[in-house]
């Protein structure tokens, strides 16, 4: 192994060196120099070698924090300043060190709760452990899928305070209710309540939605709404009703729904205008394959701008999702709804076949 002193002689040639091939391989000399040398480093000497780290991954793209920011992601090691700046990175560059690492302390994730977008609060709802005043400051801004990751994760402690928030925002939204449904720190009473404020809720929405709609198909609607939020049977999800486009479900109603962030009404309102399962619509909007999506809303005739309010629901992927998301409308402008009704067919196709089997 390279000595010490060798070691740095070759990082002070690296640093007079101005190319960006050479300055990433400062960084990965300096970053390795840290951890080898960790054990033996005093809080200043660590302090210090933040600082040189810091400056020169900021002086580099946004691939390189993000690789930087995953090495050092699990260590309880890390040099606290340089972990919180990376943490209030783009989320791309912060979500490993929000997740794992150990070096940020309460105070620092409920400043970046406070501060930053709802991705890094879906980030820091992801972590193995959280105290309650923590969760307290997620709950107090996490739109409602910061709060359904919240609610699933098991290692995140809630004051009485916060459950109660967490049980009122969870009468407005289902998905939400399905998520605190597997809480063993609220009252079945209390998820009862909860699940009749969403039913109500439910029915005035289709009422809004479509003035005409009968009574019977009303029930029917809210009563299959109650059953897929019982997560038992939430692996039968169907549609039970597609009364779609004629009962008044309008493009600009699903528009809507999709800009203000109404992740049930959108899924819902999509899978009665296209006439499939409210479980395959949500695979369609948050899935993997963006594809799916486009080929649904391009047999259905959607506008672009529709597709693109629609693509917002999804969760960030990194920092390239901005990109990913332009390339899929430019896809979308030059897909053909003869292209996607062949594709959904061919898909069709492919289930019927799988099921014969």
């Amino acid at each position: 192994m390279q000595d010490t002193r060798g070691c740095l002689l070759e990082l002070e040639r690296l640093a007079t060196d101005e190319s960006r091939e050479m300055r990433d391989e400062l960084l990965e000399r300096v970053t390795d120099l840290f951890f080898i040398t960790s054990e033996q480093q005093s809080p200043a000497e660590r302090a210090v070698f933040g600082a040189v780290i810091e400056r020169i991954a900021y002086e580099l793209e946004v691939k390189v924090r993000t690789r930087l920011a995953e090495r050092l992601s699990e260590t309880d090691c890390a040099p606290h300043e340089l972990i919180v700046k990376l943490a209030t990175d783009v989320i791309g560059v912060a979500r490993p060190v929000l997740e794992k690492s150990p070096v940020l302390r309460d105070e620092d994730l409920i400043y970046i709760a406070g501060e930053h977008g709802q991705d890094h609060l879906h980030a820091i709802s992801n972590r193995s452990e959280l105290n309650p005043a923590v969760t307290d400051a997620l709950i107090q801004r996490g739109h409602d899928f910061v709060l359904a990751q919240l609610a699933e994760n098991q290692g995140a402690e809630m004051s009485s305070g916060g459950l109660q928030r967490l049980s009122e925002r969870a009468g407005s939204s289902s998905e939400l209710y399905s998520a605190i449904e597997m809480r063993t720190d609220i009252p079945k009473e209390t998820l009862a309540e909860i699940k009749g404020d969403i039913a109500a809720r439910l029915r005035s929405e289709l009422v809004s939605i479509s003035p005409d709609i009968s009574g019977e198909d009303v029930n029917e609607i809210v009563e299959e709404r109650a059953t897929e939020m019982n997560l038992q049977m939430a692996g039968n999800m169907r549609c039970g009703i597609t009364w779609g486009k004629k009962k008044g479900v309008t493009e600009e109603k699903l528009s809507s729904f999709a800009r203000a962030r109404k992740l049930a009404y959108t899924t819902r309102c999509l899978s009665l205008m296209c006439g499939i399962s409210v479980s395959k619509v949500s695979d369609c909007i948050l899935g993997e394959d963006i594809s799916a999506l486009a080929i649904l809303c391009k047999t259905g005739n959607l506008k672009s701008s529709t597709f693109a309010a629609l693509l917002q629901l999804r969760p960030s992927t990194g920092p390239d999702h901005e990109q990913i998301i332009a390339d899929a409308i430019c896809h979308y402008d030059k897909l053909t709804a003869i292209e996607a009704r062949r594709a959904m067919q061919s898909s069709r196709n492919r289930l019927d076949q799988a099921d014969a089997k």
